[in-house]
């Protein structure tokens, strides 16, 4: 059962947080206009659904926002439409504010990783995992690719940014309670 516990936050986790660093640290002034232009974004896209096409939906956060930035463009007149509406909160255009996007997800995946002590945790139940002749051996197969691919996310969150993960720390609670809204329902 822990495995399975394990398994379930640190996909969370590796969902999250498979982003390229960028030489740019986040501020909190970033952060607030990401913020304020989030809800501008959610409703643009629940006007124009008809521009997603079932092969670019993507439930892997590492996808999501060049999958959302192709969407827009593919958009025409509308992707002009939702540029202009993001300008006032300082994003220059759509891929701005999903490069920023991408990096307070990476920030907030790397914030959870210092707080929650992760890497110990998940190497124990991969030790434990790889010992378990109870588990069928394809199930452990595939169970222990998955821990070694968050095991390798673990490694890029390592790279983040201190500057990073300060900035948004203070801004989790608001950043979750804006991702759980923006789940479809």
């Amino acid at each position: 059962m822990f495995l399975y516990k394990c398994l379930g936050w640190c996909t969370t986790l590796l969902i999250m947080c498979s982003f390229p660093v960028s030489a740019e640290s986040l501020s909190a002034q970033r952060i607030e206009q990401w913020l304020e232009a989030a809800p501008v974004v959610q409703d643009w896209s629940k006007r124009n659904l008809q521009y997603q096409r079932k092969d670019q939906h993507s439930s892997d956060i590492t996808q999501i926002s060049e999958v959302f930035t192709e969407q827009v463009n593919d958009s025409g007149d509308s992707s002009d439409q939702l540029t202009k509406a993001l300008q006032p909160y300082g994003f220059k255009d759509v891929k701005a504010w999903s490069d920023t996007f991408e990096r307070i997800m990476l920030a907030m995946g790397a914030l959870q990783l210092k707080q929650n002590n992760v890497e110990s945790t998940l190497r124990a139940a991969l030790q434990q995992l790889e010992k378990d002749a109870n588990i069928p051996a394809g199930t452990r197969d595939r169970l222990i690719q998955e821990y070694q691919a968050m095991l390798s996310t673990i490694e890029t969150l390592k790279g983040v940014p201190d500057a990073d993960i300060a900035a948004v720390e203070p801004f989790e609670p608001q950043l979750r309670a804006w991702l759980n809204s923006a789940k479809p329902k």
